[in-house]
């Protein structure tokens, strides 16, 4: 709103007025505007107050005159006698609300005071925008909306953020292009959401240069159109952080490329480096704004086409925006202890005849909610997942799979899943099945996914299994957990099985935690040399029918004890 002050000459007094229309008596000559964009709370007081011949006015700015001042709380001060004013930004850009227009107190020796407190912000997540092309969208992710990166990066961020996804296919930075992002309906929405954080990966269109798409030949706006979309942004918020993403690298040397896409690639590569360069330009000269890439993040084997990510690409891609927006030190170095989901996808060959592992999540919580009597829970991977299979994860009386004797104290249930690690079983005691039942014993079986498939090293993995142990302390503490370990990898000798031995090293002394039993249970799939015996699968991972009836007969007499205590 406009906010002016009025001299009635009949009787002689000053009126503020908040409002355009002015009352009849009021003539436009005696209309003087102070500030041409401001508003207050209705509560306020004071909203002016007058010191001699000076009118001293606070208010909150909307933006609506000039949108960098959006949120700017002000205090304008109008000398009657010379008529001079002048308008003060007390707190530049703090927030569109009204409540925290300034208070004034009028002080001796002619001095004013001005005040404003920042309001708390806790109740409020900080808003982040993902801004980019189909990579950000997530066009070749499988269950994109899970597993494109701004999915993936929500849990990793966690309450106090709300990430948002704005990605467009096809999109360019460059605004002389042929598909400018700052034409989209999406990128309008961005504006209108004023992002606390935008993190802006835009650029793999724009290395196009062919008879259909000639935007590189524009390559020399890069940091014109650059600086243009900050404002755009600055001008929703003008505290907004920004990140300036190089694009990812592009792989024309990937298996399986038809020759054409291939010289393609090879072609727009290299002038991704040039993209980096302006955008690393244009970060150091603008306080709020830095330069970030991806150029050691992202491997072959993340994308499907030589570009484009899959659910794994997006999950590196998330783990990396992650480190970057967080404070130093709140998303955990180690791998192993982030509570996050899995990104599998490969439902056929996980054992699941189809489907996501998000569907496998879901699916369990059904299962949960309609047996939450269940007495004994079986936590882990593939290897727990073969206790039953994944469509028939509950024990059935008088059944001849190993884990369903334990059905005669109350039912069991198998809620291993394929490729699961620590910091996946960590998600699901959160968000899966065990949200519903109550178990009085929980056998855990994990890690051996954190050593063979992710490369964590034996004490990011022990860390791992401790902190699963915890998790489930604090939210099963009617249950015992009996901890097995993983279980033996590969042959004597090999870092795999060295790795093993050295997390049940670690994890021994979890065992004498308050309802915790630690079995180890390595002896019974291996020979006197310590290579793996009949009970071990050829893949020297998995296990066979009778390694699975040693498994259940070793840990029958804690779980029947626990049981009947």
């Amino acid at each position: 709103m406009t906010i002016r002050i009025c001299r009635l000459k009949t009787p002689p007094v000053l009126v503020l007025l908040s409002l355009a229309a002015a009352p009849p008596c009021v003539t436009a000559e005696d209309k003087i505007v102070l500030n041409d964009d401001g508003g207050w709370c209705w509560f306020q007081d004071e909203r002016a107050i007058v010191d001699s011949h000076r009118v001293i006015v606070g208010s909150v700015a909307s933006g609506v005159t000039d949108a960098t001042r959006r949120g700017s709380v002000e205090v304008t001060t109008w000398d009657t006698v010379t008529g001079g004013r002048v308008t003060v930004p007390l707190h530049p850009g703090l927030a569109l609300d009204d409540h925290n227009a300034p208070a004034l107190l009028v002080r001796s020796g002619g001095r004013s005071l001005a005040g404003v407190s920042e309001p708390a912000r806790a109740s409020s997540p900080a808003r982040v925008a993902c801004i980019g092309d189909s990579i950000t969208y997530g066009a070749k992710v499988v269950d994109r909306g899970h597993n494109a990166y701004p999915a993936q990066l929500q849990p990793r961020l966690g309450a106090g953020y709300e990430v948002r996804n704005f990605g467009v296919g096809g999109r360019t930075l460059l605004q002389a292009a042929d598909t400018p992002y700052v034409a989209t309906d999406a990128w309008r929405n961005v504006v209108a959401w004023a992002p606390d954080v935008a993190v802006v990966m835009l650029g793999t269109n724009d290395t196009c240069q062919s008879d259909r798409r000639r935007n590189w030949e524009h390559a020399d706006e890069l940091a014109a159109s650059t600086r243009s979309l900050i404002d755009g942004l600055r001008a929703a918020n003008p505290r907004v952080r920004v990140l300036l993403v190089r694009p990812p690298p592009m792989f024309p040397g990937q298996p399986g490329l038809a020759e054409p896409r291939r010289l393609d690639l090879a072609e727009r590569d290299p002038r991704l480096a040039v993209i980096g360069h302006t955008l690393a330009a244009v970060a150091a000269t603008i306080d709020g704004v830095e330069y970030h890439d991806l150029d050691r993040v992202l491997e072959v084997r993340h994308v499907v086409d030589g570009v484009h990510p899959n659910a794994f690409g997006a999950e590196a891609i998330a783990d990396r925006f992650a480190e970057v927006i967080l404070p130093a030190g709140v998303f955990p170095a180690n791998p192993a202890v982030r509570s996050v989901p899995s990104a599998e996808y490969r439902g056929h060959p996980a054992g699941w005849g189809g489907g996501t592992w998000w569907d496998q999540l879901h699916a369990m919580r059904r299962l949960a909610s309609a047996d939450e009597e269940a007495a004994v829970v079986f936590l882990g991977d593939s290897i727990t997942q073969s206790l039953s299979g994944a469509h028939d994860r509950r024990s059935r009386p008088g059944g001849t799979r190993p884990f369903d004797r334990f059905h005669d104290a109350g039912s069991a249930l198998a809620l291993g899943l394929s490729g699961d690690r620590t910091e996946h079983l960590l998600f699901r005691i959160d968000h899966g099945a065990l949200t519903t039942i109550d178990p009085q014993v929980i056998v855990l079986q994990i890690g051996v996914n954190n050593i063979n498939s992710a490369g964590h090293t034996a004490i990011e993995t022990a860390a791992g299994i401790e902190a699963v142990v915890d998790h489930l302390r604090v939210r099963e503490p009617q249950a015992t957990v009996v901890l097995c370990g993983p279980f033996p990898l590969g042959a004597p000798g090999e870092p795999r099985r060295v790795a093993i031995d050295r997390v049940h090293t670690i994890i021994a002394p979890l065992g004498d935690r308050p309802d915790v039993i630690y079995l180890d249970l390595r002896g019974l799939f291996l020979d006197s040399a310590g290579r793996a015996n009949e009970r071990m699968a050829r893949d020297l991972v998995h296990l066979t029918a009778a390694g699975y009836e040693a498994w259940m007969a070793a840990i029958e007499p804690s779980v029947t004890r626990c049981l009947a205590e």
